[in-house]
């Protein structure tokens, strides 16, 4: 009754779960059970090979009953190449040694590995009942595992296998360190980058009114520049007009009121100088300076 009900708790812990499935190609090697064995798994190895009825039935048999197991491995190992194989693969090296070194002289030959790695148990052929007992005893078993009292000795593969799983887990954290290092340099330089867009929108926007300014700077300019443009016409026209009412005053003056020969010639020099000024600046009376001229018999 025991036995029962710790195996129900241990199918409810791996209920739902997925086991893993490989097939592997063993027709040209030998290969070592444990190093595929993973710690604190179960592990399954269907040593089989074409037109083998049983070996067909045994794989059914593991991905029908242990499908939703996560923590169990099952490999179908395939000694021939094909149908066509069943003849040469005997003649093999690697079919020799699997008969002479590891006993395998019929297929199907299923192995059995406990959590820890180490077998449990081999059964050659296939019986639903043996398969079925040796799964519920490793399940059983399962709860009672310790991956810290597990120990590895003897030098060897397996020091170098330890040894190299050190040096790997070391080069993971280490890459797993240099990651976070990454990550955190690029929220950094994702900041900069954020502080760089908004620092040149901000630029942006001060060029802007920069040019705005500077338009209007322009403009002012401009204006101030026509201003003095226009005050200057204005004034040259205003001294224009002056230095001809001069020019009409001082010719009036000399017609009206008797003066001495002496200061008529001075007169008439200001009024041909007073002429001229009002020309320069732009007053149109070449034709009352050509009358002037000639009525007082100016020559050039």
């Amino acid at each position: 009754m025991r036995r029962t009900i710790l195996l129900i708790l241990t199918l409810a812990v791996f209920s739902n779960l997925k086991a893993s499935f490989y097939e592997l190609d063993v027709s040209e090697q030998v290969i070592n059970f444990s190093s595929y064995c993973k710690q604190g798994k179960i592990t399954v190895f269907i040593m089989s090979q074409d037109a083998c009825s049983p070996c067909i039935s045994a794989k059914n048999f593991f991905e029908q009953k242990y499908a939703n197991y996560k923590n169990i491995d099952i490999y179908y190992c395939m000694r021939t190449k094909s149908k066509d194989d069943l003849r040469e693969f005997q003649k093999r090296p690697s079919t020799i040694m699997w008969s002479f070194v590891e006993g395998y002289t019929s297929s199907p030959l299923i192995y059995f590995f406990g959590p820890t790695g180490n077998p449990r148990c081999i059964y050659s052929g296939f019986d639903k009942e043996k398969c079925t007992k040796a799964m519920e005893g490793l399940l059983e078993a399962m709860p009672y595992y310790k991956k810290e009292l597990l120990v590895f000795g003897g030098g060897g593969d397996c020091e170098e296998y330890i040894a190299n799983n050190k040096n790997l887990k070391s080069t993971l954290d280490k890459c797993s360190n240099d990651k976070e290092t990454l990550e955190y340099e690029k929220k950094q330089l994702d900041t900069n980058i954020s502080r760089l867009q908004e620092d040149n929108e901000v630029l942006q926007k001060s060029n802007e009114l920069l040019e705005e300014k500077n338009i209007q700077l322009q403009k002012d300019n401009d204006d101030l520049k026509n201003g003095f443009i226009r005050e200057t016409e204005n004034s040259e026209q205003l001294l224009s007009n002056t230095w001809y009412k001069l020019a009409k005053e001082y010719e009036k003056q000399i017609e009206t009121q008797k003066t001495n020969k002496k200061m008529k010639t001075f007169i008439i020099n200001q009024i041909k100088i007073f002429y001229e000024k009002s020309m320069e600046l732009g007053k149109n009376c070449n034709k009352e300076y050509e009358s002037f001229k000639k009525k007082y018999k100016l020559v050039e």
